[in-house]
């Protein structure tokens, strides 16, 4: 499994329903910019108590902006995606989501 293919699995945007073929049809997706609620599922994931995690990654105003237009900026869906790369790689070596948060959480 590929890095971009574990980081679309972990946004939602890669479902039986509607299949990625390649990394090439994902990256055509961030340039279009995901859906909002992409930033909200990889904040759940990665900070399940806090509700001020994904402003850390998407400004305040930035994010109520993109609530209007229903989609990310294209460099948002980037940094949206790094994050999933990340949270997944660290779930595949710490095999629990709750050591994952662990160690990504420590300073």
């Amino acid at each position: 499994m590929t890095e971009l293919a574990a980081a679309a699995r972990v946004l939602g945007v890669d479902s039986p329903a509607h299949p990625l073929v390649s990394d090439v049809e994902y990256l055509s997706l961030v340039a279009r910019g995901f859906p909002v609620k992409t930033l909200d599922r990889i904040a759940d994931e990665v900070a399940p108590g806090d509700a001020k995690f994904k402003y850390r990654i998407v400004p305040k105003a930035s994010y109520a902006r993109s609530k209007m237009t229903r989609r990310l900026s294209a460099p948002q869906s980037v940094v949206v995606t790094r994050i999933a790369s990340v949270w997944a790689e660290a779930v595949r070596i710490w095999k629990s989501e709750e050591e994952a948060r662990s160690v990504l959480g420590r300073p």
